[in-house]
């Protein structure tokens, strides 16, 4: 009953409102009260009338909003169930089951029942209704990506690659060197390279082991594996040359290291070896070549001066030896045994060019 309330209270309101007669005895009194006082059959009468047209139209309003509002909350509860009812199938349904309640209506009101706002209420409240099936949804998708957010973030080690593991292997294998536990370093190594062969840091010290254990024929194994995988690396050939010539296989030692050769800019230590093995095999000719071409890339080199003074001897030509004999005493980078040497050299090519001085 508290809508009736509501309503008799404004129907109060708008016709009751104080009438005041300025300059006379009535000012402030309701002007209702001034017509009863004349009098009151008549009084009596509109009071009746009044209160009986509010108690029919209290009665017709809450007959039509009772069963609008059960269809709105039945509309949404299936809305948000179904989580698919749009606007429009919400306010439809909810206009469709009002009609029948304004042609079964039994109000001796017709002119009230026929008030054109009887159905806004539907079309003004639906778009929350509608708002609600759309909201409800995005609540749980915030609800669940909370919970992802929330949820630990767990962290896995990514396993180490052939090449991370043959690399690991080989720090151990040096540390173990270091210590002179050669034998623990040689097998470390060796599974270095099984878990990654093109790991050249690892061949070349495995390689340099057995050669300091004397174990020549598994160095040269090793080192040809690396050569076939690798040609272009030229430790592997000046390593193998080295095995070589420990075998006394110098002319094998040259072919390889001609076979293998990198620009003499890009490696000159590889033309160095490669020049002292053509004197070894008495190729005085091709050595005094390589040593001038490095020569000319690296003029202040006195033991480079040294090999060509003695391949140019070698040859018989005593001038040009004896300019490349000076040349390596003045630079002054010789240690003292190369130094008593090359001034021999010089004394002898002095005294083959002047007798008797």
């Amino acid at each position: 009953m508290s809508l009736i309330n509501k309503m008799l209270k404004d129907l109060e309101k708008r016709r009751s409102q104080d009438m005041e007669y300025a300059g006379t005895p009535l000012q402030g009194v309701n002007q209702y009260a001034a017509v009863a006082a004349g009098s009151n059959w008549l009084w009596y009468l509109a009071l009746s009338l009044i209160l009986v047209l509010a108690i029919a139209v209290g009665l017709l309003l809450w007959e039509r909003y009772t069963p609008l509002a059960q269809d709105e909350a039945a509309a949404t509860a299936a809305a948000l169930q179904n989580g698919s009812a749009t606007q429009t199938e919400v306010v439809t349904e909810a206009a469709t089951k009002a009609v029948p309640q304004q042609q079964t209506d039994k109000s001796p009101q017709p002119k009230v029942a026929s008030q054109p706002q009887a159905a806004r209420p539907v079309r003004q409240k639906s778009p929350a209704v509608a708002t609600a099936t759309v909201k409800k949804p995005q609540a749980k998708t915030n609800a669940s990506a909370r919970v992802e957010n929330d949820s630990p973030v767990i962290k896995r080690a990514r396993a180490l690659t052939a090449g991370q593991q043959a690399e690991k292997g080989y720090r151990k294998a040096y540390r173990l060197l270091s210590e002179g536990r050669m034998e623990e370093a040689e097998t470390v190594l060796r599974q270095a390279l099984r878990h990654y062969p093109r790991h050249s840091r690892a061949r070349e010290l495995l390689a340099g082991s057995y050669i300091k254990a004397g174990r020549y024929v598994e160095a040269g194994e090793i080192l040809q594996q690396g050569l076939l995988l690798q040609p272009r690396h030229g430790m592997f050939a000046k390593l193998y040359a080295r095995v070589l010539l420990q075998q006394n296989n110098v002319n094998e030692a040259v072919s390889l290291l001609r076979k293998y050769a990198p620009p003499i800019e890009a490696d000159p230590d590889y033309h160095v070896l490669l020049a002292a093995l053509y004197q070894r095999q008495n190729n005085f000719q091709a050595a005094a070549e390589t040593y001038e071409r490095l020569l000319k890339r690296k003029p202040q080199n006195g033991v480079w001066w040294l090999g060509l003074g003695i391949s140019r001897e070698k040859l018989g030509q005593n001038q040009l030896a004896s300019e490349a004999y000076k040349k390596a005493r003045e630079d002054g980078s010789l240690n003292a045994r190369l130094r008593q040497y090359t001034d021999n050299r010089l004394a002898a090519l002095r005294e083959i060019d002047y007798p008797g001085e």
